[in-house]
C-alpha cells in the first residue's frame, strides 16, 4: 500500500472471555489469562493430555431473523461465518457507517479456519440441494460474499488465506484495495472456531503445544502455545472520505507489507527470521516511520521457544542499535486464535495508540535471554505511551504456518473534527432491530450509557443513530431534551416513546383540519425553529398580504387571531398558510402523502398541497370567502353521535341541517343561532351525546346559500390543475373540483366517508398510515375503524415541539422515510455507541450419524446455555400408554428376586405360565431350609450368600436374559425414632441395595457380555404420589443402581418400576403386563389403568432483584452448613455473608482450623501450615472481613454424639438456628470412584453415610424447630447416573426423596440437584488447574469442565433458591437436560447386544487380543497405525465413546469391561492385560 494512510473507523471481535472490543481491552489491560484450564473428573492427565483451550462462549448462538435466515438455513452456516456477519454489523455501527444508501463501495476481505462444523455435521446421504446448502454454509470461500450479500455491500468481496496470518493479510489486502480506488471502505479480518471446541490436547515433547497449558510469550519458561477460538473484523476507509463524512477515526494504518519465507528454512512450518525482518522493515518503510518512533509492537508471540526467538531476532535485525520498544502478544490472554489471531493483534495495537496505554504481557515470569540489556523491559504492568496521540506508533506482526509474513504499522489519530454547538432539543433517538427483544435490549444498553458520567452529548447520540445505523423492521423512538429524559424513554418510561413494526409500502393519507382546530400554538413553536416551515410561512404570508394589504404582519398575526367574524380574513388566511407550511415541512422531512383530505376550511390547503389549485389561488379563495362571510347570518354547529339519517327523528329538519357526515355514527349539524338552545335540549332529552363546536357560523348548510352565491364567481374563476387525483373531495355528491364546487362546499353538506373508504381500501391492500394534523385527533377518529396506524404530530396535550418531534418519530417507526434530525441549525457528530444487542438463539445441527457402527453414534456434544434462566428444571411425570402387544418370553431364562409368597410369588407363577424359565430367588426366612423345590433362598445383603446362589445357576452354560428385583415391593412403616429409622434403613440396604449389587456383579463376572435386562420394582421408590407419606426414601436407594448399572456394564440395560399407585395386595398382574411389554421407558410409575414415565420440565426460578433480600433469608441470620468447609460450602458461606451478614456454623471432617486464627483480630502468618488448612483460614478471614461471624467445627454428620455437641454449641453461641444447608459428602477426585465390578460394601458405606445416615441424624436434631429452610445439596447424578457412581447416585436419590416426604410448614425441606462445579471464574487469571467438584458432578466427564457451574453462578442460584415461596426440588443443568438424559440414560436403555461376527465373540487367543482392541479403536476413533502404547484418550476418546468401546470389547472377548477400568488402563497393552485378567476371573467363577 502507499504511505497516505488508511483510516481505521471501527472494529468488532469475539475472544475467549469477551464478546466485544471493550471486553478485549479490559482483559489485556488487566493482564488476564482467559484460557480455560480445568481438570475433568476422570483421566484429566491420562496419556499426557493437557486440558487447556481458549473457549469462545456461545458459538452456536445467532440472530437468524436479523439476517433474514430461517432457523434451518442458519443451522447450515458455519458459526465462523455467522459470527463474522454479526461482527460486520457491529463494526459498521461502531463507526457510524450505514451500509444502506451510503453512496460508497464497501469491500469485504475475510478469512476463516477449517470448517470443523461442516466435517462434524455433514451427512453424505443428503440430497443434492441439501448438499449445496451445507457445503456453501461450511466453505469459507463464501464468508466474504455472504457478508456483502446480506449487508448490500458493493465493493470487492473475497476470501483470504495464509494460515495464522490470514486475518492481518486480509487487512493488508483491504488497505491495498482502498488505496488503489477499488473501494472507499472495507471490512477486513477473520474468524477461526474449532467445532466442537476441544478441551484438551496431547502433550508432546518438542511440539508446539504448551507442556503445562499456559501460553507464555517471550518468557524463559515458555513451552509452547495454547489454541483458542475467536476473531473479528475492522472497518477501514480512505482517509479523505472519512474526513469528508465526519466519521470518527480510531487509528491510522500507515503501512503494511507481506512476503513469504520461501524454501530456505528447516521445514514448511518453521519460521525464517530474515524474511520476517524484511516484512517488518518494508511496512515501516511504506509507513515512512523509523524504528525509533515505534513505541510498541504487538507481536506474533506464540509462546514457543523457536517462534519467539525467531521473532525477536527479526525485530532486532530491523531495529539494529535502537532498543526494542515494549512488546506484547494477545495470545497470552486468549491463546493462539490461528486465522483470527492477526486481526485481534491489530485491534489491540489500535487501542494501544488510541488510549496511550501499553498493557502488561500476561503470564510473564522471567523474560527469555534473547532480549538485549538495552531493550525496553517486557511490560509487567500497564504503562503509558507518553506522546501526543498523533505521534504514537505501534507495529503489528502476524506470521503464518507455511511462511506468509505480514507486518503493519498503525498510528494514533487526533480527532480534529469541529465540535458543533449542541442542537436545540427536543431530540429523537431511534433504534431498530429485526425483533422487539433485540430492539429493547439495545435500548436498555444505550440508556445505561446516557445515565453514565461520560455520556456523549444527546445531539451526537441522535445524529449517530440517525445517520450511522440502518433501519430495520421493529423500531423504537423516544423524544427528549436531556439524557435523563431520553434514558427513561429508552427504558419504556418516557412520555414520548413510540415503538412498533414498520409498515413498508403503506399508503399515506394526510388529513388537514378546519378552522375549529387551533394551529397557533404549533405555528408559534415551529416558526423560527423548523427551517422549511419558517421559509414557507414567510413566503405564503407575503403572498397573502400582496392579495390583501390590510392583513397584519406575520408576527402580529401569530400573536393572537381575532375570534369574531371581523377577523375572519386574518384567521382563515393564517390557518391555510400554516397548514400549507406544515405540509411543506413534512415533505422536506421526506413524508410524501399519497392522498390528501381537508376538512371544511382545511380543504383549500389540501387542494393546494395536492396540486389541484395553486397556492396563491388557495389564499385568494379563503380571503374572498372570509370577506363574504362577514355579512353571513350567525349560527352554530353541533357534533352529534348519531348517523346522519337518524338525526331527523330527534331534531326536526327545519331546526338543524346535516352539515358534515363525519362517519357512520357521527354527524355535524348546522343551525341558526336562535335554535341552539332548543336543539341542544332535544338532544339532551334523548340522551344523545353531542358537543357544540367553536365556529359561530352555520357552515355547510342552506343558511349560507346567499354567501355561496356571492362566492361562486370568484371560486369558479380559479383554474383546476391536474393534481386533483391525490385530493379526496368532501363536498357531498361531487367527485372532483370544477365549476360550482367551492360554493357547494360552502353551503352544502360535506361527507368524510370517502376518506374512510380510501383508508379502508389502502389498509386492505398496502396498509395505510393516517397523518392527522388536527390537534384533538378527531379526523383520525373519523376513519379509525379502517386505518391501520394514525399519527398525530400536533397533539394538544403535549408541548408543541415535543408533539411535533414525537410525530416525526412515529412516522419513522411506522416506516415512512421521515428525517428526524434537528430542526434548528446545529448538527451532531458521529460518536461511538453501544453495540447492537442481537436476539441470539441456538442454531446448530446435530453431528452426522456414524455409518459403520450405530454404537459409535453415542458421541455427542452438550453445550452450555448462556441464559441462567434456562438452567432450572424439575422432575415431572407424563402419562404414556404401554406399547401395543407383548413380546414372547417363552424359553427365556429369568432370575426373579421375589418373596416366597404373596404378590411376588404370583409374578413368578404368571411368568412360568407363559413359558418363562424362572429362577426364584427369595429372602431366607429364619429357620427355613436353604432351598425348596422351586425356590432358592439366600440371606439378603450377605455377599457370599447372594453370589454363591447366582454362581450355582450355571450362567456360563445357560445365561439369564432378565433379572427382576421385587424384594422391596411391600409396604414399609417409617420408624418413629432415629434408632427405628436406622434399623429400617439397614434392612432396606440388605434387601435392595446390596443384594442387587452382589447379584449383578456375579452375573457380569460369570455370564460375560451376554445382554441382560434388569427391572427394579419397588413401592415408594419415586416421589410420584401426591401424598408425601407414599414416598419412601429408603427405597429411593434403588433408583441409583437403575441408572448406573447400564453405564458401568454396557452389556446390561435397566429400568425402575414404581408400584406405589398399585394396591398392596393386587399389583402382580399389572407388573407382569409391564414386564412383558415392549416399551423401553427407563423410569416408570404404575397405577391401576394408567402408566406414567418420568420427564423433565423447565422451572421458573427468576433472579432476585438487586438490593432485595431473598424471602428465606434474614439479616444476621444463623445458618448451619454441614460440609461447609469445602469449596461449595465456602461459596455458599460467602454468598450468605455478603447478602445478609450471616452468622455461620461450618462443619467438616478434617482440616478444621482453630477459631483463634480469625477471631479477636487473629491474623498471624500461616507460613508452614498445611496447605488445605491455610486455604480455609484465609477464606474464613475473608468472610469475617466481610462482616460475618464464623464458627468452624469438626463434625461427622452421621455421628449422633458429635451432632448433639454441635447443636449445643449453636445454642450456646447464638441461641437460635434459622436455616440449614446439608452439603456433607466425600470429596475426592473421581479416580477414587470404582467400577461396578470392584465396588464393595466398605466403599459404598463411605459414600452413603454422610448423605443417608447424615440426613437422618440431622432430621432428628431438627425435630420441633421452626426453620426458614433446610436445603439439601444433591446432584444431577440422581437423574443422570454416572460412571462408578453406584453408591453416590443412590445417596443423592435418598436425599431428594427425604426432602419430598418430610417437607412441611415448620421445616421446609428442599433439594437442589447441582451440575458439576468448577472453582474458577471465567475471568480468573490464576494459572493453576481448577478442580471440578466430583461431589456434585455429572457423568459427562469429557465436557463437565467446559459446562460446569462457576462460583458466581452458583451464588446467583443460591439467591434464587432462597427466594422460593413454595420449596420444591430444583435441578440445575447448564446444558439441555433432556439431551443429557438421552445420552446417558435412554441410550443405555436402548442398547442391545450386537451380534458378534463369526470367530469374534468370546474367541481369540491371547495374542489376538491386542489386534482385536486395535480394530475396535480404529472403527470408533477413525485412527490407524496403532501400537501397544497407543492411548485411547490421547487419540480423542472420551467417556461417551468409552461406553461404546467398552461395550464392543465386552462383546468381542466375552467379558464385562467397565468404562472406569478403561480410565485406569488407557493403552492397548493395558486394556489387553485387563481383559486377560477378567477372562481369568470369569473362568474361575464359572467352575466354583
Amino acid at each position: 500500500m502507499n504511505g497516505k494512510g488508511i483510516a481505521v473507523l471501527g472494529y468488532a471481535c469475539r475472544v475467549p472471555g469477551g464478546r466485544d472490543v471493550a471486553d478485549l481491552w479490559s482483559i489485556v489491560a488487566d493482564g488476564r489469562d482467559c484460557v480455560t484450564r480445568a481438570s475433568t473428573n476422570v483421566g484429566a492427565t491420562t496419556g499426557g493430555r493437557v486440558h487447556a483451550y481458549g473457549v469462545l462462549d456461545d458459538i452456536g448462538m445467532f440472530d437468524a431473523g436479523f439476517f433474514g435466515y430461517s432457523p434451518r438455513e442458519a443451522a447450515e452456516i458455519d458459526p465462523q461465518q455467522r459470527l463474522l456477519l454479526e461482527c460486520a454489523v457491529e463494526a459498521l455501527e461502531s463507526a457510524g457507517v450505514r451500509a444502506e444508501g451510503s453512496g460508497h463501495d464497501i469491500g469485504v476481505f475475510a478469512a476463516t479456519g477449517l470448517s470443523g462444523y461442516l466435517l462434524t455435521t455433514h451427512n453424505g446421504r443428503a440430497t443434492a440441494d441439501d448438499n449445496l446448502s451445507t457445503l456453501m454454509g461450511g466453505d469459507g470461500h463464501y464468508a466474504a460474499t455472504r457478508i456483502a450479500y446480506k449487508l448490500g455491500l458493493t465493493g470487492p468481496a473475497m476470501s483470504v488465506g495464509s494460515a495464522c496470518s490470514s486475518s492481518l493479510l486480509a487487512i493488508h489486502t483491504a488497505a491495498q484495495a482502498i488505496a488503489s480506488g477499488e473501494c472507499d471502505l472495507a471490512l477486513a479480518g477473520g474468524m477461526d472456531i474449532e467445532f466442537p471446541q476441544p478441551v484438551s490436547y496431547l502433550r508432546q515433547e518438542g511440539g508446539i503445544m504448551a507442556q503445562d497449558g499456559v501460553c507464555r510469550p517471550f518468557d524463559a519458561e515458555a513451552s509452547g502455545t495454547v489454541f483458542g477460538s475467536g476473531g473479528g473484523l475492522v472497518l477501514l476507509a480512505d482517509a479523505e472520505v472519512a474526513e469528508e463524512r465526519g466519521w470518527p477515526v480510531r487509528a491510522v494504518l500507515m503501512g503494511s507489507a507481506v512476503n513469504n519465507d520461501g524454501a530456505q528454512k528447516a521445514s514448511f512450518t518453521a519460521p525464517r527470521s530474515s524474511r520476517q525482518a524484511e516484512a517488518i522493515a518494508q511496512a515501516m518503510e511504506v509507513a515512512e516511520v523509523d524504528p525509533a518512533s515505534i513505541g510498541y509492537v504487538e507481536c506474533h508471540g506464540t509462546g514457543t521457544q523457536l517462534g519467539d526467538r525467531s521473532e525477536l531476532s527479526a525485530l532486532m535485525g530491523v531495529f539494529k542499535d535502537t532498543p526494542l520498544p515494549p512488546l506484547g502478544s494477545a495470545k497470552a490472554n486468549f491463546g493462539h486464535l490461528r486465522v483470527g489471531a492477526g486481526v485481534i493483534g491489530f485491534i489491540k495495537a489500535c487501542e494501544v495508540v488510541a488510549r496511550g496505554v501499553v498493557p502488561p504481557l500476561a503470564n510473564l515470569a522471567r523474560p527469555m535471554d534473547a532480549l538485549r540489556p538495552g531493550d525496553a523491559p517486557l511490560p509487567r504492568t500497564a504503562g503509558a505511551l507518553d506522546l501526543p496521540v498523533g505521534e504514537r506508533f505501534a507495529g503489528v506482526n502476524s506470521f503464518g504456518f507455511g511462511g506468509t509474513n505480514v507486518a503493519a504499522v498503525v498510528r494514533g489519530h487526533q480527532d480534529v473534527r469541529p465540535v458543533p454547538a449542541p442542537a436545540e432539543g427536543p431530540h429523537v433517538l431511534r433504534l431498530s432491530a429485526a425483533d422487539p427483544d433485540s430492539c429493547l435490549a439495545t435500548a436498555g444498553a444505550l440508556a445505561e450509557v446516557l445515565r453514565s458520567e461520560e455520556a456523549p452529548a444527546v445531539s451526537d447520540v441522535a445524529h449517530t443513530l440517525r445517520v450511522g445505523r440502518d433501519d430495520h423492521a421493529y423500531r423504537l423512538a423516544t423524544v427528549g431534551a436531556t439524557p435523563a429524559e431520553l434514558a427513561a424513554g429508552l427504558e419504556g418510561a418516557g412520555a414520548h416513546t413510540v415503538e412498533g413494526w414498520h409498515k413498508p409500502g403503506s399508503e399515506t393519507l394526510l388529513m388537514l383540519p378546519g378552522q375549529g382546530s387551533d394551529l397557533l400554538p404549533t405555528a408559534r413553536a415551529l416558526y423560527g425553529w423548523e427551517r422549511a416551515f419558517t421559509a414557507a410561512l414567510d413566503r405564503l404570508w407575503t403572498t397573502a398580504r400582496t392579495i390583501e394589504p390590510s392583513l397584519p404582519a406575520l408576527s402580529a398575526a401569530l400573536e393572537e387571531a381575532p375570534a369574531d367574524t371581523t377577523g375572519l380574513a386574518t384567521a382563515h388566511c393564517l390557518h391555510t398558510a400554516v397548514l400549507l407550511a406544515l405540509t411543506e415541512q413534512l415533505a422536506a422531512r421526506g413524508v410524501r402523502a399519497d392522498r390528501i383530505v381537508g376538512y371544511s376550511l382545511g380543504e383549500y390547503a389540501a387542494a393546494a398541497f395536492a396540486g389541484a389549485i395553486g397556492e396563491e389561488d388557495a389564499l385568494r379563495l379563503v380571503l374572498a370567502r372570509a370577506g363574504i362571510l362577514r355579512d353571513a347570518p350567525s349560527g352554530a354547529m353541533i357534533a352529534v353521535r348519531l348517523p346522519a339519517d337518524e338525526i331527523a327523528a330527534v331534531v326536526p329538519e327545519e331546526l338543524a341541517a346535516r352539515a358534515v357526515t363525519l362517519s357512520a355514527d357521527r354527524t355535524v349539524v348546522s343551525l341558526a343561532s336562535d335554535a341552539l338552545e332548543r336543539v341542544t335540549g332535544l338532544l339532551a332529552d334523548a340522551g344523545i351525546p353531542h358537543r357544540v363546536l367553536e365556529p359561530a357560523l352555520p357552515y355547510h348548510c342552506a343558511l349560507l346559500a346567499g354567501a355561496a352565491e356571492a362566492f361562486a364567481p370568484v371560486a369558479d374563476a380559479v383554474a383546476v390543475l391536474p393534481g386533483s387525483a391525490r385530493l379526496v373531495t368532501t363536498a357531498a355528491g361531487r367527485q372532483a373540483l370544477g365549476a360550482g364546487y367551492w360554493s357547494a362546499h360552502l353551503a352544502g353538506p360535506l361527507d368524510l366517508t370517502p376518506a374512510a373508504r380510501a383508508v379502508a381500501e389502502a389498509a386492505a391492500s398496502r396498509g395505510c398510515v393516517v397523518v392527522d394534523l388536527s390537534p384533538d385527533g378527531f379526523l383520525a377518529r373519523a376513519v379509525d375503524q379502517a386505518a391501520a396506524v394514525a399519527v398525530r404530530p400536533l397533539r394538544a396535550d403535549k408541548d408543541p415541539r415535543d408533539a411535533w418531534a414525537h410525530g416525526l418519530a412515529a412516522l419513522w417507526v411506522v416506516g415512512l422515510p421521515c428525517d428526524t434530525g434537528p430542526a434548528a441549525d446545529g448538527e451532531g457528530r458521529t460518536v461511538e455507541l453501544p453495540a447492537r444487542v442481537f436476539a441470539r438463539e441456538q442454531h446448530l445441527k446435530e453431528a452426522a450419524p456414524a455409518t459403520a457402527d450405530p454404537a459409535s453414534q453415542a458421541r455427542g456434544t452438550v453445550r452450555r446455555e448462556k441464559d441462567l434462566d434456562r438452567w432450572s428444571y424439575y422432575p415431572s411425570w407424563r402419562f404414556r400408554r404401554r406399547g401395543p402387544g407383548a413380546y414372547d418370553a417363552a424359553g427365556e431364562r429369568w432370575l426373579v428376586l421375589a418373596e416366597d409368597g404373596g404378590e411376588g410369588a404370583q409374578v413368578v407363577a404368571a411368568l412360568r405360565a407363559r413359558g418363562v424359565d424362572c429362577v426364584h430367588l427369595a429372602p431366607q426366612p429364619a429357620g427355613a431350609d436353604r432351598s425348596a423345590a422351586d425356590v432358592l433362598f439366600v440371606r439378603p445383603g450377605d455377599e457370599e450368600s447372594v453370589k454363591s446362589a447366582v454362581r450355582g445357576l450355571g450362567l456360563d452354560r445357560r445365561p439369564v436374559d432378565r433379572v427382576v428385583h421385587l424384594w422391596c415391593t411391600g409396604p414399609l412403616v417409617d420408624g418413629e425414632t432415629l434408632e427405628g429409622r436406622l434399623s429400617v434403613l439397614e434392612s432396606e440396604y440388605d434387601r435392595g441395595f446390596y443384594s442387587l449389587l452382589y447379584a449383578v456383579q456375579e452375573i457380569g463376572l460369570v455370564q460375560g457380555s451376554r445382554h441382560v435386562r434388569l427391572d427394579i420394582a419397588a413401592r415408594g421408590m419415586h416421589p410420584v404420589s401426591t401424598d408425601p407419606a407414599d414416598t419412601v426414601p429408603d427405597r429411593a436407594l434403588l433408583a441409583g443402581p437403575g441408572l448406573v448399572i447400564p453405564q458401568d456394564f454396557p452389556a446390561m440395560s435397566a429400568r425402575t418400576l414404581d408400584i406405589t399407585g398399585l394396591p398392596v395386595d393386587g399389583w402382580s398382574a399389572e407388573l407382569v403386563a409391564e414386564l412383558l411389554g415392549t416399551s423401553a421407558d427407563t423410569t416408570v410409575a404404575l397405577a391401576p389403568g394408567s402408566r406414567w414415565v418420568r420427564c423433565y420440565e423447565r422451572d421458573e426460578l427468576p433472579p432476585v432483584p438487586k438490593d432485595r433480600l431473598p424471602l428465606r433469608l434474614r439479616e444476621g441470620g444463623v445458618y448451619l452448613i454441614t460440609g461447609g468447609l469445602g469449596g461449595i460450602g465456602m461459596t455458599l458461606a460467602e454468598y450468605l455473608v455478603r447478602t445478609c451478614r450471616a452468622r455461620l456454623v461450618l462443619t467438616g471432617m478434617d482440616a478444621v482450623p482453630d477459631s483463634s486464627l480469625w477471631e479477636n483480630g487473629g491474623d498471624e502468618p500461616l507460613d508452614g501450615m498445611d496447605q488445605a488448612l491455610a486455604e480455609r483460614v484465609t477464606r474464613i478471614r475473608k468472610l469475617v472481613a466481610l462482616g460475618g461471624e464464623i464458627v468452624a467445627a469438626r463434625c461427622d454428620a452421621a455421628d449422633r454424639d458429635q451432632t448433639a455437641e454441635l447443636f449445643e454449641t449453636i445454642e450456646k453461641r447464638f441461641g437460635r438456628l434459622d436455616g440449614v444447608v446439608h452439603a456433607a459428602g466425600v470429596f475426592e477426585t473421581q479416580r477414587a470412584f470404582r467400577g461396578l465390578d470392584d465396588t464393595g460394601r466398605e466403599d459404598c458405606v463411605r459414600r452413603l453415610r454422610p448423605k443417608v445416615e447424615g440426613t437422618l441424624v440431622l432430621a432428628e436434631f431438627l425435630r420441633g424447630r421452626r426453620l426458614d429452610f433446610v436445603l439439601m445439596q444433591s446432584s444431577l447424578s440422581s437423574h443422570l447416573g454416572g460412571l462408578g457412581f453406584y453408591a453416590y447416585t443412590a445417596g443423592n436419590a435418598f436425599m431428594d426423596s427425604f426432602a419430598e416426604r418430610h417437607r412441611d410448614a415448620d421445616i421446609p425441606w428442599m433439594t437442589v440437584n447441582w451440575d458439576g462445579w468448577i472453582f474458577r471464574e471465567r475471568d480468573d487469571d490464576t494459572l493453576h488447574q481448577s478442580v471440578v467438584s466430583p461431589s456434585f458432578a455429572s457423568p459427562d466427564f469429557g465436557v463437565v469442565a467446559e459446562i460446569a457451574i462457576r462460583p458466581s453462578e452458583g451464588q446467583d442460584f443460591y439467591s434464587r433458591l432462597m427466594n422460593m415461596t413454595e420449596p420444591h426440588q430444583v435441578l440445575i443443568s447448564t446444558a439441555d437436560f433432556e439431551r443429557r438424559i438421552d445420552q446417558w440414560v435412554r441410550s443405555a436403555a436402548d442398547r442391545q447386544a450386537a451380534p458378534a461376527t463369526a470367530g469374534q465373540a468370546g474367541t481369540g487367543d491371547d495374542a489376538d487380543i491386542e489386534s482385536g482392541i486395535a480394530e475396535v479403536w480404529t472403527d470408533v476413533l477413525g485412527v490407524g497405525d496403532l501400537t501397544g502404547t497407543s492411548d485411547f484418550f490421547a487419540l480423542g476418546g472420551d467417556s461417551l465413546l468409552g461406553v461404546t468401546v467398552a461395550h464392543r470389547l465386552s462383546l468381542r472377548f466375552d467379558v464385562v469391561l467397565s468404562v472406569i477400568t478403561m480410565f485406569d488402563n488407557p493403552t492397548i497393552a493395558q486394556t489387553a492385560a485387563e481383559i486377560r485378567r477378567l477372562r481369568g476371573r470369569s473362568a474361575a467363577g464359572g467352575t466354583k
